[in-house]
């Protein structure tokens, strides 16, 4: 990633982590004082759709490329999942990106299934697939 890029990247995610509202939250993964980690996630105030299934959207995840395999994204999934579940969400979408096939695998053996492949892009790359997880008991 070029020096620019890296820049905004981190600029924007200053502003992703500065914003606290009722309907979205942020777990960080620490080692010390270093973030190695980070999965968020964000809902509407009820369930649009009327059918009493209130949905909660993944929105970023990831995990310090020195740090992938030790067990931080499961347990920052955990956390998540556990939050949804406790709060009465009954599913949890994610977009995952083509190129990124370890994350694939990782929300794959964590429980979410494929739904759809948009080829349109996020991110200015290929999406892959739009995967969900069931999160409530029932």
């Amino acid at each position: 990633m070029a020096a620019r890029d890296l820049e905004v990247y981190r600029r924007d995610w200053r502003e992703r982590l500065s914003i606290a509202d009722e309907f979205s939250r942020t777990w960080i993964a620490l080692e010390g004082r270093d973030i190695v980690g980070v999965l968020s996630a964000r809902w509407l105030p009820e369930d649009p759709t009327g059918f009493g299934r209130r949905e909660a959207i993944i929105r970023s995840g990831h995990i310090h490329p020195q740090r992938i395999g030790l067990g931080i994204g499961r347990q920052l999934w955990h956390c998540v999942h556990s939050f949804l579940r406790d709060h009465g969400f009954a599913l949890a979408s994610l977009d995952i990106i083509a190129a990124n096939v370890r994350a694939r695998r990782f929300f794959e053996r964590a429980g979410c299934r494929l739904v759809r492949i948009d080829p349109s892009g996020v991110e200015g790359r290929s999406l892959d697939l739009r995967a969900s997880a069931f999160v409530s008991a029932s």
